[in-house]
């Protein structure tokens, strides 16, 4: 019976696996915007390869889901020179509020591993830009990307009777 229940998860696993479309940020993809929930990103090194240097470039991802409107960044791994700067934006473009900036002195790695869309976010998307120097290179990142209910807003309030 364990067995059984092993497979079915590892084909479960696998068929998940197939289902998502490989994004990398490149020359193809700048300026555009990906609609969906089922991503895996990578920089332009792709799954094996480094990232380019002096580059500046940026995506946008946009659910197409009326339930889970968020977007939602996963990152299995993260390896970003701290010359050069992946950044996150809370929106549908660069002028949206920044989420942050990361590379290796300030990486998305354990137990910082996600990044979503606030609730103040109306559209829900997040944008990525990718700012290299002329310099060193690393690996890059693996990214999974997907879609997420909006969080809900909590008013706390005290009874005192």
């Amino acid at each position: 019976m364990k067995t059984l229940i092993i497979a079915v998860s590892f084909v479960l696993l696998g068929l998940s696996a197939i289902g998502q479309t490989v994004v990398n940020l490149n020359a193809s993809t700048h300026t555009t915007t990906q609609t969906g929930c089922s991503y895996w990103f990578y920089d332009d090194g792709t799954v094996s390869g480094t990232y380019t240097n002096s580059q500046d470039r940026w995506i946008t991802f946009a659910s197409s889901d009326a339930v889970n409107t968020h977007i939602k960044a996963s990152f299995a791994s993260f390896d970003i020179d701290p010359g050069d700067t992946l950044f996150i934006y809370d929106g549908p473009n660069t002028a949206s509020p920044l989420i942050g900036a990361y590379n290796n002195n300030n990486p998305l790695t354990i137990p910082n591993t996600m990044v979503q869309a606030s609730i103040a976010n109306v559209s829900g998307d997040l944008t990525f830009r990718f700012k290299t120097n002329a310099s060193t290179v690393k690996d890059g990142w693996n990214c999974s990307i997907g879609c997420i209910p909006q969080c809900q807003n909590i008013l706390a309030a005290v009874d005192t009777m």
